[in-house]
């Protein structure tokens, strides 16, 4: 049953927008409308506050960020959970700050809100506090922590997610190396590099992607035994990251994959494969048979045959 809770929270502050978007600045609004939510959410009954809360998503932006901030401090979870789902979708102005304590709070459903709503209200205090909860044991809320520092300009946030890319949770490393990628800090390289050869195929590719955001020749290597990932999807990021670097190492890596890419095309089209073969003969009269040259050499410029 709490598991049922949380997931329907998490529902609700992940996917509120049609619910609870404000009004545009030009709708009409009664002027004792916005008193009357003031007064509601000052009441000493806890399920009164919780209607007053859902109300400010009536409002107009201008007139429901005060009302959003006086909720945000409400001391009843319901209501603050509404108040953040408002405060995101508002991209509340230091709202990160307000929802910080958040992260310590003993209900996971605080806790994750209060990830999603610095992750679109950051602030540098509130992105160093997520650091903490990267640790959280839910998987949920570790999962928007650190979506929420990949979206961050802190220059704490690297050091922070370096951390955590060996979480037990396949969902959350694959997180951690996109954030990492997204916030293009060199320190990360190596660490990436590493996670090449993860035990999860969705990790790996969120690896290769990462590596080629990063564009660090020193990449390159791993980027190149990718290729030869089990996962197609795995090959294919692995060979669009090589092809952002450029270099003698990338080009050689690419090249056979180019060749078959051509070599699938010719057979494909109509009247395809024997187009494909006319295509590998032509290529092989070309091509010089291997010791040809040495017996030549052997036999003189005018031996017969």
């Amino acid at each position: 049953m709490r598991g049922l809770r949380f997931a329907r929270t998490a529902a609700l502050v992940l996917g509120l927008g049609l619910v609870v978007a404000p009004r545009p600045t030009e709708a009409f609004v009664w002027p004792n409308v916005p008193e009357r939510i003031e007064k509601r959410l000052g009441s000493t009954d806890p399920a009164e506050r919780r209607l007053a809360a859902q109300e400010i998503a009536r409002l107009p932006a201008a007139l429901a960020k005060p009302l959003v901030r006086k909720a945000m401090t409400d001391e009843d979870a319901e209501v603050r959970i509404v108040s953040a789902a408002i405060a995101t979708k508002l991209k509340l102005e230091g709202a990160g700050d307000l929802v910080t304590p958040w992260l310590v709070e003993p209900d996971p459903r605080l806790r994750l809100a209060a990830c999603e709503v610095i992750r679109v209200s950051p602030t540098d205090r509130s992105v160093a506090a997520l650091g903490r909860v990267l640790a959280d044991p839910s998987k949920d809320v570790r999962l928007a922590a650190a979506r929420a520092m990949g979206r961050s300009s802190s220059t704490e946030a690297p050091s922070l997610l370096l951390g955590h890319l060996d979480d037990n949770a396949p969902e959350v490393r694959a997180e951690v190396s996109t954030a990492l990628g997204r916030l293009g800090d060199a320190r990360a390289v190596l660490p990436l590099v590493g996670k090449v050869q993860d035990t999860d195929a969705g990790v790996r590719r969120a690896v290769a992607r990462a590596l080629g955001e990063l564009g660090d020749s020193r990449a390159t290597s791993a980027l190149v035994l990718a290729l030869n990932d089990s996962s197609l999807e795995v090959r294919v990021e692995a060979a669009l990251s090589l092809g952002r670097f450029g270099g003698d190492e990338a080009i050689v890596a690419l090249a056979p994959l180019a060749q078959a890419a051509v070599g699938v095309g010719a057979r494909d089209a109509p009247g395809g494969a024997p187009r494909a073969r006319a295509h590998r003969d032509a290529a092989r009269r070309r091509s010089p048979r291997r010791g040809a040259g040495r017996r030549s050499a052997r036999r003189g410029p005018h031996a017969g045959p």
